[in-house]
């Protein structure tokens, strides 16, 4: 996984522990904590997550439901590498 599509910085080896696949208003206070979003708490997930669908499901013909599915992958970080590029600093 790159950090970004355009000069990325960083690339992660990472492997996948578990892929959830339930309701908005189901997520768990530990799922939201894992995300790291916010305060980590349920309550700041919910609202950056719903604010965040709330205003770009539209723009694909969507509405934003709370009982929608969320998909969370839960992984594991295997290898953290820094890219050389000169963006970064770090160029050969």
């Amino acid at each position: 996984m790159l950090d970004r599509i355009e000069n990325p910085s960083r690339a992660l080896v990472m492997v996948t522990n578990k892929v959830l696949v339930r309701p908005f208003h189901q997520v768990t206070a530990e799922e939201a904590f894992l995300e790291g979003e916010g305060n980590r708490s349920l309550r700041d997930w919910q609202t950056i997550f719903g604010d965040y669908w709330r205003k770009t499901l539209p723009e694909e013909g969507l509405e934003f439901s709370e009982s929608g599915l969320v998909v969370t992958e839960i992984f594991t970080v295997l290898e953290d590498y820094l890219l050389d590029n000169e963006e970064n600093g770090r160029s050969k």
